[in-house]
């Protein structure tokens, strides 16, 4: 009864349903999945991804408030696990892999956001706390992170010195469904009947918005 969910970069593709992800091997000759491509978390997974420069580690983001790296070319079926990031007071919702700098990691429970740095014994930086976090993701540049808080309210936060920057607050307290970045400047923010397009340095209203749409038809 729970339906699976899927994560790939240009080697593996990762599927994962409750407490168990499955590794496909993409490249030629064979779409093979064996015992040895299986990853058994133990807790219900929420989240997983892959490295950008280490195909073969994943991670996955855990209800138990853990987030755990997995080597998936380690041959020992049971023994796949690298480290445990542990300091969520409760589930994890995301965590993922800085797109530049693939010692960074983000990570989120309902409340708050950690930064983590793994070069540095998994060193873990200032929290950046919110109301009710969704929808965690880096920029392209890997420099800045955002978040959806409170429903209604996109989080934009710097990596270094992980400091909140600004917020995009929607001026009809709109419930914001997904974002995506429009080069550096922009975003585009989905509500449930129409989209905005906004640019950071002008953040009083929309620069363009398109209403009436219907958010599913852009997914």
């Amino acid at each position: 009864d729970y339906n699976p969910m899927i994560k790939a970069n240009n080697k593996y593709l990762g599927v994962f349903s409750y407490n168990k992800i499955k590794i496909y091997n993409l490249n030629p000759p064979s779409f093979k999945l064996t015992d040895e491509s299986s990853i058994f978390c133990g807790k219900k997974i929420n989240y997983i991804d892959f490295n950008p420069e280490y195909p073969e580690i994943i991670m996955s983001a855990l209800n138990d408030g853990d987030v755990k790296l997995w080597n998936i070319l380690n041959k020992e079926k049971d023994n796949k696990e690298i480290c445990v990031f542990k300091g969520h007071s409760s589930y994890v919702n995301y965590a993922i892999f800085n797109p530049i700098i693939s010692t960074k990691v983000i990570s989120s429970d309902d409340m708050n956001v950690k930064l983590w740095d793994i070069n540095k014994y998994l060193h873990e930086y200032n929290v950046i706390s919110g109301k009710n976090i969704g929808k965690l993701k880096w920029n392209i540049l890997g420099d800045k992170y955002c978040f959806i808080d409170d429903n209604y309210k996109l989080s934009v936060n710097i990596r270094e010195p992980n400091e909140h920057l600004y917020d995009i607050v929607d001026i009809n307290k709109k419930e914001i469904k997904d974002y995506i970045f429009k080069g550096s400047r922009e975003f585009i923010i989905f509500h449930e009947d129409r989209i905005n397009i906004w640019d950071i340095n002008y953040l009083d209203k929309p620069i363009e918005t398109f209403e009436n749409i219907n958010f599913l038809s852009y997914l």
